[in-house]
């Protein structure tokens, strides 16, 4: 590893360390559960166990938001992390 990569990593794990991350995120993904999402799915799962299950991502679809306002509900703060579809997030933020 180089030195930028060593001291990259060291950075974020200190920050999983400290009580400034929330310890549950609500992770809001349109549809149902596909091939698309395994990716949330699989990282929920990395996460709950590199951190003990300390920190947890509680993934919903469709629960928290509305298939085409995830943008919205992530701006405002009504959820940690959400999963979009570039077309509608640019027909959206006028791209």
């Amino acid at each position: 590893m180089n030195i930028l990569t060593k001291v990259s990593v060291t950075a974020f794990a200190l920050g999983l360390a400290t009580e400034t991350f929330a310890e549950e995120w609500n992770v809001s993904v349109w549809g149902k559960r596909r091939a698309f999402t395994e990716h949330v799915e699989k990282l929920a799962e990395l996460v709950s166990a590199k951190t003990g299950g300390e920190f947890t991502m509680n993934i919903s679809y469709g629960g928290l938001s509305k298939n085409k306002e995830n943008l919205d509900g992530i701006s405002i703060g009504a959820f940690e992390m959400h999963s979009f579809v570039r077309v509608i997030t640019e027909i959206k933020i006028g791209l």
